[in-house]
């Protein structure tokens, strides 16, 4: 039998790359793939629990100056997890972005579109039943996950604030035209009632005159209805004083 003889360079040879296996594995063991651009950064990863995170910069070739900035994840990792299938998308630029992400089937999804001021729009679901969808509005309007819309009415939002008169609100309300009608894309059976935006008051009109807002027409309603309730209790006021005189007057009738 030949004997195996192995000399000090082969040695050495040989126990650098085993400290160099040993230290690539302890620097990469948690990542299967990694991209990287032309500057060495890496912009896609698949890391040892499965994670996978994309990051692109890229500039618009198109003259005008926009960078487009997106960060996308795909998280399916044990710990520190978005879910299971998760995803979460993200554009960035100037303070500006969108996001989107989706969860767990049973937990939904958003999507938001955030300015300098804050958020834009949003909507959300958190279940996974797609009526329970909501939206919000940045400018303070809602739809909630249950079909209602909520105009925004907060004081912050207004200026020039002053009550409508009794007048101004009793001619509007004279003014106004209930119609019923259908819409030309639906059928001649499924009857609407309501106003056409052309031809209300101006009081209540919006600027394009094709759209109306239902809060306006409500707070004309409110102002008469309060004016009639006044004339109402004035009127049950006479009356009762008219009784209470005719019962001082009149003898009781005597049985």
């Amino acid at each position: 039998m030949k004997k195996l003889t192995i000399n000090k360079k082969a040695t050495g040879l040989i126990s650098l790359l085993i400290v160099l296996m040993f230290t690539v594995a302890a620097v990469y063991a948690a990542d299967r793939l990694i991209v990287k651009d032309s500057g060495g950064n890496p912009v896609f990863l698949v890391d040892d629990t499965g994670k996978i995170t994309a990051d692109f910069d890229n500039s618009n070739s198109a003259g005008d100056g926009l960078t487009t900035l997106m960060n996308l994840i795909a998280d399916n990792a044990d710990n520190s997890k978005v879910s299971d299938v998760g995803f979460l998308m993200e554009n960035n630029k100037d303070g500006f972005s969108w996001i989107f992400r989706t969860f767990e089937p049973s937990e939904g999804f958003s999507a938001t579109k955030q300015g300098t001021g804050g958020i834009e729009f949003q909507i959300d679901n958190s279940t996974d039943d797609f009526t329970n969808a909501s939206l919000k509005m940045g400018n303070g309007a809602v739809c909630t996950s249950g079909g209602v819309w909520q105009d925004a009415s907060s004081r912050d939002y207004k200026e020039n604030i002053k009550e409508i008169t009794t007048a101004e609100a009793m001619k509007t309300l004279a003014n106004l035209k209930p119609v019923k009608y259908n819409l030309k894309k639906e059928s001649s059976n499924d009857l609407n009632v309501g106003f056409i935006a052309e031809d209300v008051p101006e009081l209540v009109a919006t600027k394009s005159r094709r759209t109306l807002s239902a809060l306006e027409i409500a707070a004309v309603l409110t102002k008469v209805v309060q004016q009639q309730q006044e004339m109402i209790a004035k009127l049950n006021e006479e009356v009762k004083s008219l009784k209470d005189q005719q019962s001082n007057v009149l003898p009781s009738a005597a049985f």
